[in-house]
């Protein structure tokens, strides 16, 4: 059952995890609050997508698809933030099965 208070605090602390987790399996499906700050790490835009929407994210596609090597890619206020190779390599392996361009 969704807890608003929940919520509020997942919001507030920005962790992509226990975000991610709680859309879910709390929400079950997509959580357009909580997205501004999922697509602020690749990792987690794909993990969202897959786990989530269960298909396209067309909103991220363009940040997934614009990262160099996976190394690095600019959040939203401009900070770099660090993307796993790992990460990259599934990025890559789900935009092909789900066809990003």
């Amino acid at each position: 059952m969704r807890n608003p208070k929940r919520e509020k605090e997942l919001l507030e602390t920005g962790n992509f995890f226990d975000i991610v987790t709680y859309a879910r399996d709390v929400i079950k499906g997509r959580w357009p609050e909580a997205e501004p700050i999922i697509i602020r790490h690749a990792y987690y835009i794909y993990t969202y997508a897959r786990d989530v929407i269960k298909g396209r994210w067309p909103e991220a596609e363009e940040i997934i698809t614009t990262t160099t090597d996976g190394w690095l890619f600019k959040c939203k206020e401009g900070d770099p933030m660090g993307v796993r190779k790992s990460s990259l390599w599934k990025i890559q392996q789900f935009g092909q099965n789900i066809s990003l361009s």
